[in-house]
C-alpha cells in the first residue's frame, strides 16, 4: 500500500537501511528529488551495471517490469530511475 513519506523520513529509512522496492517522487521542489535520488542511489548500492536511468516515454510498461525483474549485474541491488514517469504509456498496466 502506498504510503506517504515527507523527506526527512525517507533519509532516515533509507539511512537504516529500509528501501521499499519503489518510489514516487512528487513536488514542486527538484532540491529533494534530486536529494532523495542520490540517497536511494546510495542505499542501492547498485553498480554501474545495475543502474538504469530512462525516460517515461522510452520504453513500456511491459520493458519496464521485465527490466526490473532482472538481478543486478554485480553487487547491490537493481536501480532503475524513470524520469517524466507521467510519459509512460498506460498500455501494458497489467504486468504492474
Amino acid at each position: 500500500m502506498p504510503r506517504l513519506l515527507p523527506f526527512a523520513r525517507l533519509k532516515a529509512e533509507l539511512q537504516k537501511g529500509a528501501i521499499d522496492p519503489v518510489y514516487l517522487l512528487a513536488g514542486e521542489e527538484s532540491w529533494f528529488h534530486d536529494e532523495a535520488i542520490r540517497l536511494l542511489e546510495a542505499a542501492a548500492a547498485a553498480g554501474p551495471l545495475g543502474q538504469d536511468r530512462l525516460r517515461g516515454r522510452e520504453i513500456t510498461l511491459d520493458a519496464l517490469v521485465d527490466l526490473a525483474s532482472t538481478y543486478p549485474m554485480g553487487e547491490g541491488r537493481r536501480f532503475i530511475l524513470v524520469l517524466e514517469a507521467a510519459r509512460l504509456e498506460a498500455e501494458g498496466i497489467e504486468a504492474l
